[in-house]
């Protein structure tokens, strides 16, 4: 398997918020339909004040995605709307309107995976064996 510097990013960045005290998004693009600028296996971690790093479309919904979380989280009061288990599977569906404004050759459809996280734990193994 090829680590790419943006996914050591990505996973280094959510062990430094998690460490520090923030909860924090893995989102990890686990299907895609249409045009997609980024392949499967993509990911982004978000804090809930809407702080993102890496990328799960080009642009095209991260700015999106940080608002939502930012909303949800100060809308609750709480960290987090998700399931018991922790994740979740979203399907983002980019119109051929949004595709021609962000420079897409015609709309997509994108899975994502979120993984809600509140420690660090699960993510410094990985961390140290990517470093590897």
């Amino acid at each position: 398997m090829t680590i790419d510097n943006s996914d050591l990013e990505v996973i280094s960045t959510a062990c430094r918020w998690l460490a520090a005290g923030q909860a924090v998004d893995l989102v990890t693009v686990v299907k895609t339909w249409g045009s997609s600028p980024r392949p499967v296996g993509s990911m982004a971690v978000v804090r809930r004040d809407g702080t993102l790093v890496g990328s799960v479309s080009g642009g095209c919904v991260e700015k999106q995605l940080a608002e939502q979380l930012a909303r949800s989280s100060e809308r609750t009061g709480t960290d987090s709307e998700d399931a018991a288990d922790g994740h979740r599977i979203v399907t983002h569906q980019i119109d051929d309107e949004q595709a021609q404004r962000f420079g897409l050759s015609c709309g997509g459809q994108l899975e994502l995976v979120f993984e809600s996280l509140t420690e660090p734990d699960a993510l410094i193994d990985l961390q140290a064996a990517m470093q590897k």
